[in-house]
């Protein structure tokens, strides 16, 4: 690598770990809390010692053997402190009680922790001092243990009553002659805290006339956590280790690549597709979390994915790839241990996901197809003109696109669908100018039915088989040479075509089926008495049974499809939007907010419009340079880019026609496709029309374009509180409120 080439590789690599230090440095929590008792009432004392505003947290108060929760949806602002009221009953015996609370932060799954005990006496006239009639023995808790409860008086081993922490499942209750022994098991392994046993015990003494309740608390250290702290561990050095640790493989690997080739252009291309996927991780793995609550359709999506993993049978308006992609992460990561999800395969839309539910699982493989999809649009710039500065530099149109982010890294379907329609494309550049064999036409329907098997509207891809017939045959269908053996190529890479698209797309499906057989709740989604019966006799894996199912599948696809109400923009809360007007934003969509004193947070499908513009401007000027050249014989510069300028037009224009012909409901995200071939569309506009300053390497040229880069990431960044659920005042949302059609709403 060149020392000028290494500079700018470094300059790149500093400023992305600085953007990502400071984006993390935002999550560091420190909260400091305490129980007070004034004037017979109980208040949460809590100091907000971090950086980071609290809020909207669960608090579960253990008091006098039973729990009560309540959500807390105070605000409490960074080195502030708030005292917040405990909804408390007073207790039914006289004497002394132990209050406990544990406080949950908002991303739930992160860390429960007792925060906070004590003990207070209601006017009772006995009390027993703290051990001295019980006593604990110890025990470290990993997964599954036991805790014995010993009384010095054995007299009152029947009476003892032990509440324990809600991360401990009780198993099993055992007495025998020297105490009570639960086994319990860790629900939350990975999270480990100090536990606190919380006993109480109806004493054989009476005051004035009533048992005594006597209570007393015992400390089972699991972990380094101090009691009256919930969390005081800066996230952003987890996250940081982890992010550097995938850039550190990405680079070893690029290095690795650099050495074994010996041609400078290979070295470079590594080098810059190294950077482009570093960047494109950064800016969709960054808060992917964020926020851990369900926005959108996350609760159709996360339901299926349950119920794959539940062997359960349903049915969708969807085919089956994406929510199997959904529910991998699910069961490989597995962050919902202890977690009870049984009543996701009960319905087809969760409206309440259970306490401690954590998203890290079932977003992770969508976001990840999402991020590597940056480092196939680079390569797609590539395989359409061999520049690597301008494809990295141009590449920034996906990588800091604001809708794609949003959307994509959720636990939806667009993140799998548009990394597959990239493949595809990507695919198609490279045999474009190669000699075409039957293995290519196979290999492209391979990758065509598995993006379909995610979202039929992939099906636009069938354009790209089109294209390479008339590139084949065009001069003999002109002349109409319709030779036996013409005749016959054309059958034979036409039915591969079709082969390579149904193999993927059927066995997806195979699949689906064969995953569930259990019925919940008597609901078969319209199935009829035959597959009704094949799930009776449990033979959803026969293959020979496929065709009943794969037919009232479809049949529920196309019945759900007709139910879809259509756009009513008078409506209240109407999301969708008339597909004539997406090439201009129309219309963003709220997916989730929350408000706290004047400033709130926002999770809104909003794109970048610096780059929304140059897409919708590049297939205007598309459009007329065609037409130009079919009526005014306009002279061709370089009919190669002409030619993919020309494919890419076409297909743009024949997604949105047939978008306009569906009278549904739909919604700006369906845009994201044809947003891509415009994106396409501004490079190659850009190469056709100044093919000679990048030939001639012009340094002035060179600078416009690495300034528009800058331009395209800085509206990205003036957007990204929209983004990543960031705080804004009114004002600041307002600014960000460049165009009325938008419909940005403040809250």
């Amino acid at each position: 690598m060149s020392n000028r080439n290494y500079s700018i590789f470094k300059t790149i690599f500093a400023a992305m770990f600085l953007m990502l230090s400071i984006n993390l440095s935002a999550l560091t929590i420190s909260l400091k809390t305490d129980i007070i008792k004034k004037n017979g009432n109980f208040y949460l004392k809590v100091k907000n010692t971090g950086k980071t505003k609290f809020s909207t947290s669960k608090l579960i108060v253990l008091f006098n053997r039973t729990a009560n929760t309540n959500t807390i949806r105070k605000t409490i602002e960074a080195n502030s402190e708030k005292t917040l009221p405990l909804k408390i009953a007073m207790p039914l015996l006289k004497g002394s009680f132990n209050i406990s609370c544990i406080l949950i932060y908002n991303n739930r799954n992160t860390l429960i922790s007792d925060i906070s005990s004590a003990i207070f006496d209601f006017g009772g006239a006995f009390r027993v001092p703290l051990n001295a009639s019980i006593q604990i023995k110890p025990i470290r808790i990993k997964n599954k243990g036991k805790i014995s409860i010993y009384p010095f008086d054995r007299s009152i081993i029947p009476l003892i009553r032990a509440v324990l922490p809600v991360e401990l499942k009780i198993l099993s209750i055992k007495k025998d002659k020297a105490g009570i022994i639960y086994t319990v098991k860790n629900t939350l392994p990975k999270f480990r805290n100090n536990y606190r046993i919380y006993f109480t015990c109806d004493k054989k003494s009476k005051v004035k006339g009533r048992l005594v309740n006597t209570a007393g608390s015992i400390s089972r250290k699991l972990s380094t956590v101090k009691r009256g702290y919930i969390y005081n561990v800066k996230r952003t050095v987890i996250y940081t280790v982890i992010y550097l640790i995938i850039i550190i493989l990405i680079i070893a690997a690029a290095v690795k690549l650099r050495k074994k080739t010996e041609n400078s252009e290979k070295k470079r291309l590594i080098t810059a597709a190294a950077i482009v996927l570093i960047l494109s991780l950064v800016t969709f793995f960054s808060y992917y979390q964020f926020p851990n609550y369900v926005f959108w359709d996350e609760n159709y999506h996360i339901a299926s994915a349950q119920k794959y993993i539940n062997g359960v049978m349903f049915m969708e308006p969807h085919p089956p790839l994406g929510k199997m992609i959904i529910a991998a992460g699910e069961v490989i990561f597995n962050p919902n241990t202890g977690v009870d999800t049984s009543g996701f395969t009960k319905t087809d839309y969760i409206k309440k996901f259970p306490y401690g539910y954590s998203f890290f699982g079932v977003r992770f493989f969508p976001t990840l197809f999402a991020a590597l999809s940056g480092l196939l649009f680079f390569l797609v710039l590539y395989s359409l003109f061999k520049n690597i500065l301008y494809s990295a530099l141009f590449s920034s149109f996906y990588i800091f696109e604001n809708a794609l982010i949003v959307h994509s890294r959720s636990a939806m379907l667009e993140g799998p669908q548009l990394f597959l329609i990239l493949l595809a494309l990507w695919y198609f550049i490279r045999i474009w100018n190669k000699k075409l064999d039957i293995s290519n036409y196979f290999k492209l329907g391979l990758i065509t039915g598995f993006a379909m098997a995610v979202k039929v509207n992939s099906g636009i891809l069938f354009l790209l088989f089109v294209f390479l017939i008339f590139k084949e045959y065009w001069s003999d269908i002109k002349t109409k040479n319709f030779k036996p053996l013409m005749v016959r190529n054309f059958a034979k890479k036409t039915g591969i075509s079709i082969l390579g698209i149904l193999i993927p797309f059927f066995s997806i499906f195979y699949l689906h089926f064969a995953m569930g057989n259990k019925v919940m709740n008597h609901k078969y989604y319209g199935a009829k008495q035959n597959y009704k019966k094949i799930l009776q006799n449990k033979q959803n894996k026969n293959p020979f049974k496929f065709p009943v199912m794969m037919i009232d599948y479809l049949k529920f696809m196309d019945e759900y499809n007709k139910k879809v109400p259509k756009l009513d923009l008078d409506k209240p809360g109407e999301n969708g939007s008339y597909p004539a007007g997406w090439p201009l934003g129309i219309k963003s969509i709220n997916y989730r907010w929350s408000k706290s004193g004047n400033k709130a947070r926002y999770l809104y499908l909003q794109g970048n419009p610096l780059l929304w513009f140059f897409g919708f401007m590049s297939v205007c000027v598309s459009i007329g340079l065609i037409l130009a050249r079919v009526f005014s014989r306009h002279k061709v510069r370089n009919q190669k880019i002409f030619t993919y300028i020309s494919m890419f037009t076409i297909m743009y224009l024949f997604y949105m026609l047939i978008i306009l012909q569906i009278d549904r409901v739909m919604y700006l995200y369906h845009y994201f496709i044809p947003l891509l071939f415009s994106f396409f569309l501004s490079y190659l506009l850009f190469v056709y029309f100044k093919e000679n300053q990048i030939n001639e390497n012009s340094k002035r040229f060179r600078n416009i374009i690495i300034a528009l880069a800058i331009l395209v990431i800085l509206v990205f960044a003036f957007f990204s509180p929209l983004t990543y659920y960031q705080r804004l005042t009114p004002k600041q949302f307002k600014l960000r409120s460049w165009f009325k059609p938008w419909k940005l709403k403040n809250v």
